[in-house]
């Protein structure tokens, strides 16, 4: 996560968490859905740490 907050190098990110959590970063937001029954809950995660 650092390195991408960083802003050194121009990527996104989806990151697949063992609690069942899909993590996209802004930039890849709108690409994704939440769908029922899926058993994971999406998030977005921003480049400013809060």
């Amino acid at each position: 996560m650092a390195l991408w907050r960083s802003g050194a190098y121009d990527f996104q990110l989806v990151l697949v968490t063992e609690d069942g959590r899909v993590l996209v970063t802004d930039g890849l937001a709108d690409k994704f859905q939440q769908e029922d029954g899926s058993g994971y809950a999406y998030e977005t995660i921003s480049g400013n740490p809060a």
